[in-house]
């Protein structure tokens, strides 16, 4: 019996570190996305200063915004345009340093601005469908950006976009 306790401790305690202390998971879905992020996640689309944004979300690492542009006017300007050559257009339209990096399909670019006097730093991520780029943003405090950026890719690598 001192066994059993000793092994079902041990798969009680893995299971936990595997799924986190916060309870889980949970998809969320804005029109034709849908991502997955903590089950405590806390939907804030409704404040007036999310109005800008598809969706904006809190959970206790960060928070994670979202928006969509139209594909067609873009791809008039720039022909074949792919998520990475429109993240280097939204970097470069509002002047962000950085690169962008594609790594196993997924696009992103990083950056750090200030917001009512404290660093914020963002990892954002570029999505494509038949008719629309999104850009995902996670953002944290910059001093907690490193401990939270392995779960924030980890969070951009569960959006999922159908075509719209």
């Amino acid at each position: 019996m001192k066994r059993f306790a000793g092994c079902f401790f041990a798969l009680v305690l893995a299971a936990a570190l595997l799924t986190g202390c916060a309870g889980g998971e949970k998809t969320f879905t804005c029109g034709e996305l849908t991502i997955t992020l903590p089950a405590e996640t806390q939907d804030l689309s409704k404040l007036e200063y999310a109005a800008d944004y598809d969706f904006l979300y809190s959970f206790s690492e960060g928070a994670v915004l979202g928006f969509k542009q139209a594909k067609a006017p873009l791809e008039t300007k720039f022909p074949g345009i792919t998520a990475g050559r429109y993240a280097q257009l939204f970097m470069e339209a509002i002047e962000l340093p950085g690169t962008v990096t594609e790594q196993d399909g997924l696009v992103t670019f990083s950056y750090t601005a200030s917001a009512k006097g404290k660093d914020v730093t963002y990892l954002c991520g570029v999505f494509m469908s038949e008719n629309s780029f999104w850009i995902i943003q996670f953002y944290c405090a910059a001093e907690s950006y490193r401990e939270n950026e392995a779960q924030f890719l980890q969070y951009l690598r569960s959006v999922k976009v159908q075509n719209d």
